[in-house]
């Protein structure tokens, strides 16, 4: 069975911030770039 540590975000738009969001609020560490244009939380 895999393991999984962490997530990375690579780009996107509010739909990729609000899942990066969701998995970091379950308590993953999550990396993201490419976001910055993405308007709200992120």
């Amino acid at each position: 069975m895999i393991e999984i540590n962490s997530f990375g975000v690579l780009g996107g738009d509010q739909r990729q911030a609000s899942m990066a969001e969701s998995m970091a609020a379950d308590g993953y560490p999550v990396l993201c770039a490419g976001l910055e244009h993405v308007k709200g939380k992120t």
